[in-house]
Order: C-alpha cells, then sequence, then structure tokens
C-alpha cells in the first residue's frame, strides 16, 4: 500500500480524535511498537485521565504527519524514482536472472529470496528445478517499501537507496524551479 493510499485510508476510515489501538491500527503497527512511539514522544498527544483510565488521544492530521515523516520512501513518486534509479543501475544485466543473479544484485541470501519469491512479494517463475526472475519484476520490488524496509541488504541495495534520494530530490527541485517560472 503506497503512502497516498494509506492516508486516503486514514482520512475516510477513521475519526479526527483516534484512540492509542486505531492509531496503531492505522499506521500498521503493533500494540508496544505504537507505545514505543508514544514514550519517545515521535507523536503529539493528549493525555486523558477519566477516574483510573489513562488513555492517549491523537489527532488524525498528527498520525498522518507521522506517516509522512517516517515513510516518506513508500510515497509513490519515491517508488517511481526507484524504479528510473535501479533500472538504470541494472542496465548491464541479462533480461532473465538466475537466483544466483538476484542473490548478488538484491544483497539477499537464497532462504531470503526464496521467501520473497513464496510470499508473493517478488515475481519469479519455474524453470526446469530453478527459479527464474525478469529484470522489470526485480526492479518493481527493489522500489517496493518491502525491499527497502528490509534489513538484508549489502552495500549495492544502499547505493541504490541513496540513488533513489537524490533522483528524488533532483526531481523535486526541478519541478519546484519550473513552477516559478525558470
Amino acid at each position: 500500500m503506497t503512502l497516498e493510499e494509506r492516508i486516503k485510508k486514514i482520512r475516510d476510515n477513521y475519526p479526527d480524535s483516534m484512540t492509542q489501538l486505531q492509531f496503531g491500527e492505522a499506521v500498521g503497527l503493533s500494540k508496544s511498537s505504537t507505545c514505543k512511539i508514544v514514550r519517545e514522544g515521535r507523536i503529539p498527544y493528549e493525555h486523558v485521565c477519566d477516574r483510573l483510565i489513562h488513555y492517549h488521544i491523537f489527532k488524525k492530521e498528527d498520525v498522518i504527519s507521522f506517516l509522512e515523516e517516517t515513510y516518506p520512501h513508500t510515497s509513490e513518486s519515491h517508488i517511481k524514482a526507484g524504479k528510473h534509479c535501479i533500472a538504470m543501475i541494472l542496465k548491464d544485466e541479462p533480461d532473465v536472472l538466475t537466483m544466483k543473479d538476484v542473490m548478488r544484485i538484491t544483497g539477499l541470501w537464497k532462504s531470503a529470496v526464496q521467501k520473497w519469491l513464496l510470499t508473493g512479494k517478488m515475481r519469479g517463475f519455474d524453470y526446469y528445478n530453478s527459479k527464474i526472475v525478469l529484470k522489470n519484476d526485480l526492479i518493481d520490488f527493489m522500489a517496493s517499501p518491502a525491499y527497502q524496509d528490509s534489513s538484508h541488504r549489502n552495500i549495492r541495495a544502499e547505493a541504490v537507496v541513496m540513488a533513489v534520494e537524490w533522483y528524488r530530490n533532483v526531481s523535486n527541485t526541478v519541478k519546484g524551479g519550473m513552477d516559478h517560472g525558470d
């Protein structure tokens, strides 16, 4: 789910004042992760005490701001920039990749690549007794938030993330410059 889709879902389905449970549900975090975010003060809230019951209230706009600051890599523009950068980096790779190629490019172990294939986050095909992945499918996967958030990235993957950030910043600057009559 992209950032824009999640924000639309929050605007449409949640009240202006949310409980901590609703906040966690809207953002897609567990109860313990939500508690940690509140404890760290990463989102503003109102502390309410009703006799012996204490709870937190979050404004919908604060939840949306939290999402935008925490998950900018899930926005459509970031994903599009990622696909462009990754395609440039992988331009010399063959159009059909073996498991070894995918492991080398992504920095993932064989078991991790198999997990991504089994869960459907990365598309692959059976070819005799092995799996193959189309380069375009690998590009889509590497630009996705699932891979960007992965802890299994190698130095090349870090370079992809940095290139995507750079490309996004440059394209935003160029768009901003054009809007001012340049």
